[in-house]
């Protein structure tokens, strides 16, 4: 019988593959080295480390065997070093690097090993998501298409980064290759649905995207709350409530559902009392806690609508403590700061508390440093914040105008040359319409 190559041998069930660990010695491991250490340092399954560890240990000293799975050090630091126990990307991305100086002898195993190719993926995800490592991210996937160029669960990564660096067109393109692939692909479905829909306006395209994932799970409540959304945009108010009708079946306190139920009550039946008492269904939930969205949405309703501006207030800042992410919620908690408190003070606390939970939003950074020239003048406050958005996007078109101004300003301003308010003209004004929220990361886990 030929002996395992280390493919095959990774493609083995677990209780198989524990017993060809076993059965290695000290001259057949050598052969299975990149293999033992994947299982090693890469497998979660405690029963694979060990045995794994110890036909290795059965040729190397315990020495040799650290400095040798070195390189490997990635997939630990992914796991145990989180962003919010300290400043890691740096580390992540070394580790990474050491990886892929490395890599030859593991890739392709990873790629071809039904076991192992899960936790490559997974160090993609994590690169981005966790870390902001979109290149490194990118890098992962495209080495699994290397091997592989039939893994639809690659693509739908590469669309899902795309989409999230906002690069639609590419994101498209990698649906389209994932769907071409595994053609009821549950969330590329939903995701390209999304993305017909709030990109590209296309929503009888969007909306065939969702029947296909409706037909895959008739029980996923987001696919009929996107359903209603595109009909709503299309303003057929009648199918738009048919479907939220479908998904509050399924789940009553699905917010986005009660948000646009919401709207509706309000904005096109002028019941305002019955979207209040909607909107009020997804707070103080004994399991899911306050809703974020549904908050913002009381405090927009008693803002624009009854001008109660003291409630309004604290539900929007409710909001924001509830779920940070809410760029359109927190300018309009602005706007009713300014305009009715003038309390330039909590502006900038709410631009502090939003930035220090949110860093990647080119937009609010921007916006920020719009209002600390203008309200403020503080400009190397100002500048940082705009620093910080040129980091993200270094061809932001207003960071760039703002930032190579600001030195000229801060000479001008001293001799009162010049008005700051000449720095903000292309602020653009609130957007007040009654949107709906869409294009959630449909299948990240």
């Amino acid at each position: 019988m030929m002996p395992l190559t280390p493919t095959q041998l990774l493609a083995l069930d677990t209780e198989q593959l524990l017993k060809e660990l076993q059965a290695l010695t000290e001259q057949t491991a050598p052969t299975y080295q990149p293999a033992l250490l994947l299982l090693w340092k890469v497998s979660l399954d405690p029963l694979l480390q060990a045995a794994a560890k110890a036909a290795l240990l059965r040729y190397l000293s315990h020495e040799k065997l650290e400095e040798t799975a070195a390189p490997l050090a990635i997939f630990d630091s992914i796991l145990t070093k989180m962003p919010w126990a300290g400043d890691y990307k740096e580390l992540q991305q070394e580790n990474y690097q050491k990886f892929v100086a490395e890599a030859s002898p593991y890739e392709q195993l990873l790629v071809e090993s039904p076991l192992m190719v899960h936790y490559y993926l997974d160090l993609g995800r994590k690169l981005h998501l966790l870390f902001g490592l979109s290149a490194e991210s990118k890098a992962c996937f495209e080495g699994v298409i290397k091997y592989d160029a039939t893994n639809a669960a690659a693509y739908y990564a590469l669309a899902r980064l795309a989409e999230n660096i906002g690069d639609t067109d590419a994101a498209v393109a990698y649906y389209e290759q994932c769907l071409a692939l595994e053609p009821l692909h549950l969330y590329g479905n939903l995701q390209m649905g999304i993305l017909q829909a709030t990109e590209k306006e296309a929503y009888e395209k969007a909306i065939e995207y969702y029947n296909k994932v409706i037909e895959i799970d008739p029980y996923l409540t987001e696919v009929y709350v996107r359903t209603a959304e595109a009909y709503y945009a299309q303003k057929d108010i009648k199918r738009a409530k048919q479907f939220i009708t479908i998904a509050l079946d399924i789940n009553e306190f699905q917010e986005e559902a009660l948000h646009l139920l919401g709207m509706i009550q309000w904005k096109h039946e002028e019941e305002v009392e019955a979207a209040i008492e909607t909107f009020e269904k997804g707070l103080d939930h004994q399991i899911h806690g306050d809703s974020g969205l549904l908050l913002g949405s009381l405090g927009h309703i008693y803002d624009s609508r009854l001008g109660e501006y003291d409630k309004a207030r604290t539900f929007y800042e409710k909001a924001l403590k509830a779920v940070p992410n809410q760029p359109k919620t927190l300018r309009r908690l602005v706007v009713l700061l300014e305009n009715n408190y003038q309390d330039y003070g909590a502006i900038a606390n709410s631009y502090e508390q939003f930035l220090t939970a949110v860093k990647q939003n080119v937009a609010v950074y921007t916006e920020y440093a719009s209002f600390l020239i203008k309200y403020m003048h503080d400009y190397e406050l100002a500048q940082l914040q705009l620093q910080n958005a040129l980091e993200i996007n270094e061809n932001d078109v207003e960071a760039q105008r703002l930032s190579r101004q600001i030195a000229t300003y801060v000479q001008e301003d001293a001799a009162g040359g010049i008005d700051s308010d000449n720095l903000l003209d292309n602020e653009e004004e609130e957007d007040d319409d009654d949107d709906f929220s869409g294009g959630g990361a449909a299948g990240d886990n």
